[in-house]
């Protein structure tokens, strides 16, 4: 007898449908800059962004994160105090994709991607004026991921996506400066409304 497989519930499938859409204008974007090899998803989330990236291009990319609530692909390595559980040199480029409002100590984590990463650093940041990203950080962010776990989409994991920082426009260039690191500006593009904009990375000689 051939077992039923169980659908799942319409605010899930919702929710997949909308985090797809987005990580797949998120990897469309980052398609042309991309270089051959292995790459890695720093702070990879529900897991969406490194799935549209391995569909579109057919790259390996691997995921870490601070907690594990992936809903595609095989999940993270978890990260745990500061250190990114890789070898150096071992990716072709590392990513950072809507990441750097959180944590406690960027300049640290930019750096422990650049230990693991031989090339580039990737980073989509959204920037721009203050009430709506405020907005968007505080309301769309944790607030996704509280209604997110409430209804059961995501595992009961504590929320790690409380933002620390915003970036006005231009702002991420001269902060990188000063946690060590040359940002160039690759483009500008738009998520949901918001400017979000593409950088390179270099640790500063």
């Amino acid at each position: 007898m051939t077992q039923r497989i169980r659908r799942q519930p319409w605010p899930y499938r919702a929710i997949d449908a909308l985090a797809a859409e987005r990580a797949e204008a998120i990897a469309a974007r980052l398609a042309p800059w991309l270089p051959d090899g292995p790459l890695l998803d720093v702070g990879s989330g529900t897991g969406h962004n490194a799935e549209a990236i391995r569909s579109l291009t057919g790259a390996q990319v691997l995921e870490t994160d601070i907690a594990d609530f992936h809903r595609r692909g095989p999940g993270p390595r978890i990260s745990r105090g500061g250190q990114i559980p890789f070898k150096t040199g071992e990716f072709a480029a590392a990513l950072a994709l809507h990441v750097l409002q959180y944590p406690a100590d960027p300049a640290a984590l930019l750096h422990e991607m650049a230990r693991v990463s031989r090339g580039r650093i990737l980073v989509l940041q959204t920037v721009g004026a203050r009430p709506a990203m405020a907005i968007n950080e505080w309301v769309g962010t944790p607030g996704a991921f509280l209604a997110s776990r409430w209804i059961g989409y995501i595992p009961p994991r504590r929320c790690t996506v409380w933002p620390r920082r915003l970036f006005p426009p231009s702002s991420l260039e001269r902060l990188a400066r000063g946690w060590g690191f040359k940002a160039r500006r690759l483009e500008r593009g738009l998520t949901w409304g918001l400017r979000d904009d593409l950088y390179a990375l270099e640790p500063l000689r």
